[in-house]
């Protein structure tokens, strides 16, 4: 079936001074999620590579005009007035970055390294993925960029929605199932580090710097080819009698992306994900004036989950 297609041969246009820190990204994101060359590579070059100096701020949303003009699902977005706001996310390639989370989302500061995804909770929802801190996230997280030990700033990518719903939501390639496998691997271990105890804080430092080391080392380009012959994949390619009546596994996959039912599986996925964090909006906001108007009469948090579930089943 490729007779002529070779992944190892794609390469990232993302300019001569990110070009090796680009190929590091793949080499990671690969040992994640299994993200072929020519899916990184759409990611990658639809970002932008920025340099920050320590202290700078960035900003998580931006404003794209009147609802009229957009193309896309208008739920993809924020109503500001007359005018629409769009989240953008950034990925973490070198340097610190302190997160100061908004007070009623009930998280605490930390700090994201290389690796790492701001903001990885809005990414996985826009990828598909209700969590009860997207619902309880009700203003973005303000994110400022940590001095080094050489007094250098941050690197990192920047994808606005718009891009994300173009590049990798609608894309008919692996692009967003891998994306998405990349985001929730990461976000797990960022979790992870903040729910630790102090006296293991530094342990997790060396393991986590440990894994970086080696998601990162050499890899060869042709990781993510088939490995199969010519004519193995020619026969695999082809349907047989029986399948029509008990298609296998393969089989069902094959035709799923024949005929484009996976993409249709997934933005339903994703328009199901979006009215669930809708429901969870109104539950955590319902919660929040309970607890701020009758708190010390509630008397535990299990009384006011009770009561905020039975206010909106």
């Amino acid at each position: 079936r490729q007779f002529k297609f070779d992944d190892s041969k794609k390469t990232f246009a993302v300019g001569s001074a990110y070009t090796e820190l680009a190929e590091t990204m793949w080499r990671e994101w690969w040992r994640r999620s299994g993200i072929p060359r020519a899916d990184f590579k759409s990611i990658v070059e639809a970002g932008e590579f920025m340099e920050l100096l320590p202290g700078q701020q960035l900003r998580l949303t931006e404003k794209v005009g009147s609802g009229a003009d957009l193309d896309l699902h208008t739920e993809s977005f924020a109503e500001c007035g007359h005018e629409m706001e769009q989240d953008i996310f950034y990925y973490v390639v070198s340097g610190k970055v302190r997160i100061e989370p908004a007070a009623s989302s009930g998280r605490k500061e930390f700090t994201l390294t290389s690796g790492y995804f701001l903001d990885d909770i809005a990414l996985m929802a826009a990828l598909g993925q209700t969590t009860v801190a997207m619902a309880m996230q009700t203003a973005p997280p303000k994110a400022t960029v940590l001095e080094g030990e050489e007094g250098e700033g941050a690197i990192v990518i920047k994808w606005s929605q718009r891009v994300i719903d173009e590049k990798v939501v609608r894309s008919h390639g692996f692009a967003s199932v891998c994306m998405k496998t990349v985001v929730s691997s990461a976000t797990l271990d960022s979790l992870y580090s903040e729910v630790m105890n102090q006296d293991s804080v530094d342990i997790f430092t060396v393991v986590e710097q440990k894994r970086k080391e080696l998601a990162r080392r050499d890899l060869p380009l042709n990781a993510a080819m088939h490995q199969r012959s010519l004519c193995k994949q020619f026969g695999m390619s082809h349907i047989r009698i029986r399948d029509l009546w008990e298609p296998s596994p393969h089989q069902r996959a094959v035709n799923a992306v024949v005929i484009g039912s996976r993409e249709k599986a997934f933005l339903r996925e994703l328009e199901e994900a979006r009215v669930s964090l809708r429901e969870m909006r109104l539950t955590a906001n319902e919660a929040l004036h309970l607890s701020s108007a009758t708190l010390p009469a509630i008397g535990s948090a299990s009384d006011l989950f009770q009561r905020s579930t039975i206010s909106w089943p």
